[in-house]
């Protein structure tokens, strides 16, 4: 199974985006029981899904991506409602970001 990781340019609550914005797009949240926690959840179109990982404090880490075909609808709705760009793991862009993260996530570590 091709499986693809995203980031985004920028910081987006869980709140927010599993709040109103998704929805004039066709986007909801997809309860799977037993498959989310507070960590990951999951958005769909009615057709493909998007699994959306967490931080601890409740931004948006990563977002994977399942399957051969990218869900192009939930990313595009992601980007015209939240202003921000979506880079995936093929991109320069993805690395930089990520290590971004991941830094930032170290020196937030309680000692």
């Amino acid at each position: 199974m091709l499986i693809t990781d995203y980031v985004l340019s920028k910081k987006v609550s869980a709140r927010d985006l599993f709040g109103e914005r998704l929805k004039k797009f066709g986007i909801q949240e997809h309860v799977a029981s037993g498959k989310d926690d507070e960590r990951s959840r999951c958005l769909t179109d009615g057709s493909q899904c998007l699994a959306v990982f967490l931080t601890e404090d409740g931004f948006v880490d990563f977002l994977t991506a399942y399957g051969a075909d990218a869900p192009r609808k939930i990313l595009h709705a992601i980007c015209e409602a939240f202003g921000a760009k979506i880079f995936s793991e093929h991109e320069p862009q993805f690395w930089d970001l990520w290590k971004a993260a991941t830094a930032e996530r170290s020196r937030n570590m309680p000692t």
